[in-house]
């Protein structure tokens, strides 16, 4: 799977734009961005309660911007790149 197989999942779903966040491109729903691709890694929002699950699975780590650690977000392995399209549609529910 790829980014490109997420950006598929929500093309033409009515409340979701492309657009970009951190200067990466994503997607957003409501104009609120719930995925994103950052220097190549998969970004998601989600609860933080669900970011932690993954971290300690051992899927993913915190998402970090500047030296600020984003509660909300996390960044998901490539190697678990076939839940992509999943957490996106996660993160889609979340911020909506």
């Amino acid at each position: 799977m790829s980014f490109e197989s997420v950006l598929q999942r929500f093309d033409g779903e009515p409340d979701v734009e492309r657009g970009t966040n951190w200067r990466s491109p994503g997607l957003r729903r409501n104009s609120k961005i719930f995925v994103m691709l950052v220097d190549g890694e998969f970004v998601a929002k989600l609860p933080a309660a669900r970011c932690e699950e993954i971290v300690a699975a051992g899927h993913g780590r915190p998402f970090t911007s500047g030296k600020r650690t984003m509660r909300e977000w996390v960044v998901v392995d490539e190697a678990r790149s076939d839940d992509w399209v999943a957490l996106a549609e996660e993160a889609y529910a979340f911020v909506g």
